[in-house]
C-alpha cells in the first residue's frame, strides 16, 4: 500500500498548483463518485437503529418516519446487528430512492423516500475540490483538498487523518469545528481522504 499511497499524496499535493484557484470561495466536485444521502433522521447503532430524531421538513419526515420507529431492513436487506444496518444506510446516495422496513407498535411497515445529498463544504476563504482516488483493491475513496483563495506558489500542506470512530472527516457534519477552523485560518493546503465505508467512499464498512 505504500507506493499507491505515496502516489496519492504526491498527486494531491500537486493538484492545487496544477489547477490553480477558481472563483473566490469556490467548491467543485470532480469524478463520478456519488454523494452520500442526508437521511434526515438519527438512529444510533447502540440503540439498535431505533429512530431518535427526525429532522422537520425532510423527505424522511414527509414519508411518515417518526421517533421510536425501529429499522429492520434497508432496501429489502435485513441485518442481524446495528453495525450491519448502519453500513447499509451508509451506502444510501442522495437523489436515489431509499426503502426502509420499520416496526412500530409491533407492526411492520415499509416507507420509501428520496433523500437529499449532503451539501458540499463552502467557505469564503477557501477553494475546495471534492475528488476521488481508486486504491489498488478497486475501492474508490473521496478526497478533499482545500487551499486559501488567491494563494500562489508552494504552500505548506497538512494531511489530516481520521480518528478511531467511523465518522466522516467532512467539516459540514457536527463536531468538526476544530478542523474547519484549522483549514480556514492556517493559510495552508489541507488534504483529507475518507476511508473505506465513510462519507462518500465506497468499500467495506469502517467497523
Amino acid at each position: 500500500m505504500r507506493a499507491p499511497f505515496c502516489r496519492l499524496l504526491t498527486g494531491l499535493l500537486l493538484l492545487p498548483f496544477l489547477t490553480g484557484s477558481a472563483l473566490a470561495g469556490d467548491t467543485r466536485m470532480t469524478g463520478t463518485l456519488a454523494r452520500q444521502a442526508q437521511l434526515g433522521f438519527q438512529a444510533p447503532i447502540d440503540g439498535g437503529l431505533v429512530i431518535r430524531r427526525v429532522d422537520e421538513g425532510t423527505p424522511a419526515a414527509r414519508a411518515g418516519i417518526v421517533v421510536g420507529d425501529r429499522i429492520t431492513a434497508v432496501g429489502g436487506q435485513r441485518f442481524d446487528n446495528g453495525f450491519d444496518g448502519a453500513a447499509l444506510l451508509q451506502r444510501a446516495k442522495g437523489g436515489n430512492a431509499l426503502r426502509l422496513s420499520l416496526t412500530r407498535d409491533g407492526q411492520e411497515r415499509d416507507v420509501s423516500f428520496t433523500p437529499d445529498p449532503w451539501p458540499l463544504e463552502n467557505y469564503p476563504e477557501l477553494d475546495i475540490e471534492y475528488g476521488s482516488f481508486t486504491s489498488s483493491d478497486g475501492t474508490i475513496l473521496r478526497t478533499l483538498v482545500s487551499r486559501p483563495v488567491g494563494a500562489t506558489g508552494p504552500l505548506p500542506a497538512l494531511f489530516i487523518t481520521q480518528w478511531v470512530s467511523c465518522g466522516t472527516i467532512e467539516t459540514i457534519r457536527p463536531g468538526r469545528d476544530l478542523i474547519a477552523g484549522l483549514m480556514r485560518r492556517a493559510g495552508w493546503v489541507t488534504i483529507r481522504v475518507e476511508r473505506s465505508g465513510s462519507g462518500d467512499s465506497s468499500g467495506v464498512p469502517c467497523h
